[in-house]
């Protein structure tokens, strides 16, 4: 999770054109000249997973109070902790080479009791790198060279984990 929050640092926000203010007295259209005008909207490259994720769960709402567009970032990074924490579900769901993979004690581990602590979340962060580097978007393996044993790995990973983290 200290990995995402540090990436959504990077993010920026868009400037409103203008601003329309109503008061009892009057009306005030306060335009925006002094900075150019713009809408952002982040992108990631290739290879940058982790930011892949931050930029699909960007969202900017518009402050009426501020009269400018802001970000909650502690959001949005925990929004793609989120989805990291469901990736691996999928990948055993994907991966697992079993008729019945919801059925396994490291499935149902993962789906119904994951810890949500710092520390485990970094640790998943880094898992969840580690996947992505044979695995999809969707957590189905790639055909790529020893695709089984990453995926045996990965599965060892997630059981010594459950042995460490459940108690």
């Amino acid at each position: 999770m200290t990995e995402l929050l540090a990436l959504t640092e990077r993010l920026s926000i868009s400037r409103p054109v203008f601003r329309l203010q109503l008061q009892p007295n009057g009306r005030m259209l306060d335009a925006n000249t002094s900075h150019p005008v713009y809408r952002y909207r982040p992108e990631a490259t290739e290879d940058e997973i982790l930011f892949k994720l931050i930029v699909r769960r960007y969202c900017e709402t518009f402050s009426l109070d501020e009269g400018k567009f802001r970000i909650s970032k502690e959001e949005i990074a925990r929004s793609a902790m989120s989805d990291i924490r469901s990736s691996v579900t999928k990948f055993l769901e994907h991966n697992l080479g079993m008729r019945s993979p919801k059925q396994s004690k490291v499935y149902r581990w993962a789906y119904r009791s994951l810890p949500n602590n710092k520390e485990f979340n970094d640790v998943l962060v880094i898992l969840y790198k580690y996947m992505r580097t044979f695995c999809n978007e969707d957590m189905r393996a790639l055909t790529v060279e020893n695709k089984d044993e990453h995926i045996k790995n990965t599965v060892a990973i997630l059981e010594a984990m459950q042995e460490k983290y459940d108690k």
